[in-house]
């Protein structure tokens, strides 16, 4: 009696190289499938969870203490005119070394007036920088423009002003 094993007969072998192909195919783009499943999954995911947390940080004023300052004696006080034709106020430090190195632009902080500078820029000046700085509009005692309100990011009207 022979013995028969159920393994032998395996039929037509051409059914069988095409099966392992499309098997092996379906792998391949298996995993590109889902890993743009898992992409659109997480990024839907994530725009739900903390895109409105991102909304208003960009919306929202910070609350935070607002830096003032006093008028140092020997500061120079200037009014520049921006191209829609406010006034802003601004104001020139002179170095207190003997020699002249440079002048520093200084941008403020929000809600800040020009002498809040004042602090900050005293190891500058004493190292031999002039500081030059401005007031944005409707901030400190330059002019308010009614259409606009500043936010804690730089604007197209804060890049005007920097050019006036």
């Amino acid at each position: 009696m022979a013995r028969t094993y159920p393994h032998a007969d395996r039929g037509d072998p051409l059914r069988y190289a095409v099966s392992w192909t499309t098997t092996g195919l379906l792998l391949l783009l298996w995993i590109p499938a889902a890993l743009v499943a898992t992409l659109f999954f997480l990024y839907f995911y994530l725009c739900w969870k903390y895109l409105p947390n991102l909304v208003r940080i960009f919306e929202e004023k910070p609350i935070f203490v607002i830096p003032r300052g006093d008028r140092p004696d020997d500061a120079e006080d200037i009014r520049l005119t921006t191209p829609d034709g406010l006034k802003l106020a601004a104001a020139y430090l002179k170095t207190t070394a003997q020699k002249r190195r440079g002048v520093i632009l200084f941008g403020l902080e929000f809600g800040a007036n020009r002498w809040s500078c004042v602090p900050y820029c005293r190891p500058l000046r004493e190292a031999g920088y002039d500081i030059f700085t401005w007031e944005p509009r409707n901030q400190g005692e330059s002019e308010r423009d009614s259409n606009y309100e500043p936010l804690q990011w730089v604007t197209d009207k804060d890049v005007s002003d920097c050019q006036a």
